[in-house]
């Protein structure tokens, strides 16, 4: 593929750096021209990875219309403290997560703008079922160590 016909935003095939098959992406940014690397979002398991141009190639017709099986979403009543969530607490939230079994509670669902094709955002409460005798709340967790803060009504 040449790199001028890449184009933010539009669908394409990726091969996964983890195991070497192809996926859709989607192409979020470019980064840098020459040579050639991009941010993609797998769109059917919701990773995020970098790209050079050897590692993407068109996307059939009938594949990029497809609904994404990835589903956006993001936790109910908080906002991050300071503005956008930054890397560090991006890599913190994942401590708190990974690996554990969880409950969600879908609060909200808003059709997807960015992506279209059918897909939706969804705001959740996120609950830790990890222990049997407590549930745990991911947003509270989050605000009781700064990161997070309630949404204030508008």
């Amino acid at each position: 593929m040449h790199e001028c016909l890449l184009q933010e935003g539009q669908f394409y095939a990726g091969k996964h750096n983890k195991d070497d098959l192809w996926y859709r992406v989607r192409v979020k940014n470019i980064l840098q021209k020459d040579p050639l690397v991009v941010i993609v979002h797998f769109v059917d398991f919701g990773d995020f990875s970098m790209m050079s141009l050897q590692d993407l190639q068109p996307l059939w017709k009938q594949f990029r219309s497809l609904p994404c099986q990835a589903i956006c979403g993001s936790l109910a009543d908080i906002v991050p403290l300071h503005g956008d969530w930054n890397p560090l607490q991006c890599f913190e939230f994942q401590k708190i997560v990974v690996d554990k079994p969880f409950v969600s509670v879908v609060r909200k669902k808003v059709f997807d703008t960015e992506i279209g094709m059918g897909s939706h955002k969804l705001e959740l409460t996120l609950i830790d079922t990890s222990q049997p005798d407590k549930d745990i709340l991911i947003h509270e967790i989050l605000i009781d160590i700064g990161m997070a803060k309630l949404k204030t009504s508008s």
